[in-house]
């Protein structure tokens, strides 16, 4: 940029890296600590009234033939190995590198509940509504495959009749049999199409939510036990919501009145 930025600018960075003429690296740090490498370079006090970054385009204008570029790409190549035998101590320690996560709290766990509920039921409602209605033509369009008296099997035969050899039972027999058969593989479809349908709708919601996650997990606003516990919770009263609908749906669709 032809114009020095600003330190508020500056200050969003969570590291900043000034390259000189020819791309040699003469600073790569906080954005904080312009003002301090840059008097340990030059050996002096820096001047209140200027600015330390339009200090370091200056000196950023110069190639390598400068001596203070020299010292200041000196000063990060001695820096970045002592960074370098640091993160080396880490890999190499028994536990790892520590990290401080949040512990689980009821009031946390409250919290997150109620969140999850809210975005459920009130956020994602018009994918409940949609799932409701794909679920009823689904079902009423899987109903008409199949006889409707199949789930009225006659089933009673006398006793007389049944033993008779040249009873007139054998083709009402086949008949219910045909019947219950087709409402098992009725009942089958029925719960393999509304189980893949759950399935897909979980999995593009949970990766929609675990973005959310990832974000407020590295914040410590709550543990990931605390988010496993209020996602199950949720979810399984929302599944438990939609099992009972498809009961609904498949009781009155295919004539079990």
């Amino acid at each position: 940029s032809i114009h020095s930025p600003s330190t508020d600018i500056l200050n969003l960075f969570d590291k900043l890296y000034i390259l000189a003429k020819g791309g040699i690296c003469i600073y790569f740090d906080e954005p904080k600590n312009l003002k301090l490498t840059l008097e340990r370079n030059l050996g002096e006090k820096f001047d209140e009234e200027k600015s330390p970054i339009e200090e370091y385009l200056k000196i950023a204008c110069q190639g390598i033939e400068n001596k203070l570029v020299r010292q200041l790409a000196d000063s990060c190549v001695e820096k970045e190995r002592e960074n370098s035998e640091i993160i080396q101590k880490l890999c190499f320690m028994d536990d790892g590198i520590q990290h401080q996560h949040k512990t689980m709290k009821m009031n946390d766990l409250w919290l997150q509940l109620c969140r999850m509920m809210y975005i459920v039921f009130i956020v994602e409602r018009n994918k409940l509504n949609i799932m409701a209605i794909s679920f009823a033509f689904l079902i009423t369009l899987l109903s008409t495959m199949y006889d409707p008296l199949m789930v009225t099997p006659n089933t009673c035969y006398s006793i007389d009749d049944y033993e008779n050899e040249s009873n007139i039972t054998c083709l009402q027999k086949h008949a219910d049999y045909n019947r219950v058969s087709q409402y098992n593989i009725f009942q089958t479809n029925l719960i393999w199409v509304s189980g893949v349908t759950v399935m897909c709708v979980s999995t593009i919601s949970f990766l929609k939510i675990i973005k959310i996650l990832r974000n407020e997990h590295r914040n410590k606003w709550y543990s990931l036990g605390t988010f496993c516990i209020s996602y199950n919770i949720v979810r399984f009263i929302e599944i438990s919501m939609v099992a009972v609908y498809v009961v609904i749906l498949n009781y009155f669709t295919v004539n079990h009145i």
